[in-house]
C-alpha cells in the first residue's frame, strides 16, 4: 500500500514536528549554558525538559494522529482498490456484452438484409394478387349468373320432387300388394327348402380301374364292386377335371362357363357325369348337364354375383366289348 507524500492535510502536526525538530537540533547549545548562579542544574535546565516533555508529548500525540489518518488511508486505499477489482470486472463483462451486442447486430443487419428480400418478394406477390383479384372479379360475376340459374334450376327440381312425392304416395298401395306376393314366394321357398333337404345329394364318389358303381347312396357316396369282364363290360375308368372361375370383387355381371369332359381310349363310351361347385353361383345355377355324344359329358353354369369359386366337371366312362 503506497501513502501519499503529500502532507499538506496535516499542517497542524507538521508545524509541532518541525518545531520539536528544531528545538532538538538545538539542544547541543542549551547544555553549554549555565544558570545565573553558575549551576548546571539551574532552573533552565528544569524549564527546558519540562518543554522536551511537552513537546514529546505533543509529538506523539500527532504521530498517533498521522498513524490514524494513514490507517484511514490505508482502508480507503483497500476499498479503492476493491472497487478498482470491481470495476474491472464489471468493465470486463461490458466488453464482452459489447462483443456480443457486436455479433448480434452482425446477425440483424443478416436478417435485415434477407427481410428486405422477403419484403421485396411479398410486394412483388402483392402486385401479382392483385392482378389475380382484378380477373377473378370477372369470374365472381358470371359465378353470380350461374348461381342465379342454378336457383331457378332448384326451383324446378323441387317441382318435381313434389311430383315424384305424389307418385310414390300413389306407389304405396303397388308395394302392398308386393309385400303380400313376396310373402307368398318366401312360403314357397320354405317348401321348396323342405324338399332340398330330402333331395338326393349330388354324387361324388368315383371307383378305381377295374370296378363300377353298384349303390349311390343319399348323401352322394357310392359303392364301388368289380367289374365282370366275362358281361362284356370292361374296366370303368372316371376322370375328374375342373375350370377355375374368377370374378372381381368389385364388379357383379353374368358370367357363363362350359366345362367339357371327354373319355379317351379304345372303346370307351360316357356312360355317366356330374359336377361339383365349391362356392355360391348365383340366380342361374347349372342350366347344362349331359351327354353330348358317346364320349363327351357337358356342364354349363351360370355365375350372376361376384367372388371366386370352382366348378369340377367328371365323366364316368365305360369300357366296352
Amino acid at each position: 500500500m503506497k501513502i501519499s507524500k503529500d502532507l499538506s492535510i496535516f499542517p497542524k502536526t507538521i508545524t509541532a514536528l518541525t518545531l520539536s525538530a528544531a528545538f532538538l537540533l538545538g539542544t547541543n547549545n542549551v547544555y553549554s549554558y549555565s544558570n545565573e548562579q553558575g549551576s548546571t542544574n539551574g532552573m533552565p535546565f528544569k524549564s527546558l525538559q519540562e518543554q522536551i516533555d511537552l513537546l514529546e508529548i505533543e509529538l506523539q500525540e500527532a504521530v498517533n494522529i498521522l498513524q490514524s489518518q494513514i490507517d484511514e488511508i490505508v482502508i480507503e486505499q483497500g476499498e479503492q482498490n476493491v472497487l478498482i477489482t470491481n470495476l474491472q470486472s464489471a468493465v470486463s463483462t461490458l466488453e464482452a456484452r459489447v462483443t456480443q451486442n457486436e455479433m448480434d447486430i452482425d446477425v440483424l443487419q443478416a436478417v435485415q438484409g434477407f427481410q428486405q428480400q422477403l419484403i421485396e418478394a411479398l410486394e412483388a406477390s402483392v402486385t401479382d394478387l392483385e392482378a389475380r383479384v382484378t380477373a377473378n372479379e370477372d369470374d365472381i360475376e358470371a359465378l353470380v349468373q350461374v348461381d342465379q340459374d342454378l336457383q331457378q334450376l332448384i326451383m324446378a327440381i323441387q317441382a318435381q320432387i313434389v311430383t315424384i312425392n305424389n307418385r310414390i304416395t300413389a306407389n304405396d298401395g303397388d308395394i302392398a300388394v308386393l309385400q303380400a306376393q313376396v310373402t307368398s314366394l318366401q312360403a314357397q321357398l320354405s317348401s321348396v327348402q323342405v324338399q332340398l333337404a330330402s333331395k338326393q345329394n349330388r354324387v361324388n364318389g368315383i371307383c378305381p380301374a377295374g370296378s363300377s358303381i353298384r349303390i349311390i347312396n343319399s348323401n352322394g357316396s357310392v359303392v364301388c364292386e368289380t367289374d365282370n369282364v366275362s358281361a362284356g363290360v370292361g374296366f370303368l375308368n372316371t376322370y375328374r377335371s375342373f375350370d377355375q372361375v374368377n370374378i372381381a370383387s368389385s364388379v357383379i355381371f353374368t358370367r357363363t362357363v362350359t366345362n367339357n369332359r371327354a373319355c379317351t381310349g379304345s372303346n370307351y363310351r360316357a356312360v355317366g357325369g356330374g359336377y361339383d361347385v365349391n362356392g355360391h353361383l348365383g340366380v342361374g345355377n347349372v342350366f347344362e348337364n349331359f351327354a353330348t355324344s358317346n364320349t363327351n359329358w357337358k356342364v354349363t353354369v351360370r355365375s350372376d354375383s361376384t367372388g371366386s369359386r370352382t366348378l369340377r366337371t367328371y365323366v364316368i366312362c365305360a369300357r366296352v366289348q
